[in-house]
Formats: structure tokens, sequence, C-alpha cells
């Protein structure tokens, strides 16, 4: 096939929304200048490759909850062992970096926001689905059908899953080049 052809595929409007998601998260990494970093444990980045292809092909769910591990992993293989007596949440995990001085202030606080606020709400839902945090309520009109509706009456966002995702995945990038003194 010609490489005209395979662009123009590639480029339609079936493909135009990934090739965009795409180009955000190299965007992205070229920014904090993380696009072939080395040190970062294979564990963390296998979760945050899987995190990449979920946002890109619009599974904003599975990308935030494997970005929300891979900032776990990350950490918990940077932080020094003598540090951990039991298991350790997240939370914990931020906290502790912040304590060996491997993040600031600001960056623990949207950390903790993210764990407290967009991870726990997926990972331990409360309602029926527990969106609420993506200002969806649910409405059962029966046993089998359901609609989404904004809390406000206003219209719905569209895109909050998609916006948790990429906080998620900005804060990854972000607490890796904090840690690793890029």
């Amino acid at each position: 096939m010609e490489e005209k052809v395979i662009f123009e595929e590639f480029n339609s409007s079936q493909m135009d929304s990934r090739w965009g998601r795409w180009k955000w998260i190299i965007d992205l990494e070229r920014k904090y200048d993380l696009e072939h970093n080395r040190s970062v444990p294979i564990p963390s980045m296998l979760l945050y490759w899987d995190s990449r292809k979920s946002y890109v092909y619009k599974t904003f769910f599975a990308s935030t909850l494997s970005i929300s591990s891979a900032i776990e992993s990350f950490l918990r293989r940077k932080i020094p062992d003598n540090r951990f007596k039991k298991n350790l949440f997240l939370s914990n995990y931020i906290d502790i970096a912040l304590e060996e001085e491997m993040i600031l202030e600001p960056l623990k606080d949207e950390l903790l926001n993210f764990n407290k606020n967009v991870r726990n709400n997926i990972v331990h839902p409360k309602g029926i689905f527990g969106f609420e945090w993506l200002g969806f309520e649910i409405t059962e009109h029966s046993k089998f059908l359901m609609s989404w509706e904004s809390p406000t009456g206003e219209p719905m966002e569209p895109l909050a899953p998609q916006k948790a995702a990429e906080l998620g995945i900005d804060l990854y990038l972000r607490t890796v080049k904090a840690v690793l003194k890029i």
C-alpha cells in the first residue's frame, strides 16, 4: 500500500482521535524530557505503557487505573526499603516520597488529590456505579434501563473520564521527573 493511502486511512475519522491522543502523550513525554528514559523500573514502565495504550484506544477508566498502579509501583521501587514495615497504600508512598525529599509539597498534594478523588472513586465506587466524581448521576428507570444525567441538569461533560486519565498520565510523568531529578 502506498504511504499516502496508509496515512489517509490512519488519519480517517475513525482514527483521527486516536492519533490526537497519541500525539498528546508523545508531546507530554517530550515536555518532561522522558521520551526514552531508561531509569524507570520495568514493572512501572509496563503499567505506564498499558495506561498509554488504554488512553489512545479510549478505555479511560483502564488508563486511569493503570496509571495509578504505575505511580504506586514507581514510588515503591524508588523509596528505600528500610521505610517499609508493612504493606502500604499509595497515599503512604506519596507521604514517604515527600519525607525523603523525592517530591515537593505541591506535587504531593496533587498526587493525594488524584488518589482520593479519582482513583479511589473508581476502585471503591459509591452509589450505583460510583461515577459521581465525574459529574454524572445514573437514573434507574427500570430494572434494565438506566440513563446518565448531569446532577445540575446542565449538559454532561463527555470527556470527564478522558480528563481523569490525562491528569493521571501527567502526574505520573511529573512524578518520574521529580524523583529521578531530570
